[in-house]
């Protein structure tokens, strides 16, 4: 293969990757598969990354305050004895 079609062939599959996470809305919809580093830092930022469904790393970083008002743990807590106990 020569370098060109090579550049070609990756054109393609990363237009072919864009395709898949571009929904309704522009909303992009990724899954860490593999959660491994978390860090809070004093200036209000949380950080979550890991590998995406693909094997790509990614990190996400919330605003703190932002993430405790809208995560519910104590839901997330029972969702997830659920999904234990049915195992």
């Amino acid at each position: 293969m020569t370098t060109k079609e090579a550049i070609l062939n990756q054109q393609e599959i990363n237009r072919n990757l864009k395709s898949k996470e571009f929904k309704q809305n522009n909303m992009i919809y990724k899954r860490i598969n593999d959660l491994n580093t978390f860090a809070s830092t004093l200036d209000n930022e949380t950080y979550l990354s890991g590998t995406d469904e693909y094997g790509n790393e990614i990190t996400v970083i919330f605003d703190t305050i932002d993430l405790l008002h809208w995560i519910d743990t104590k839901y997330m807590k029972r969702q997830s004895k659920k999904y234990i106990k049915n195992l």
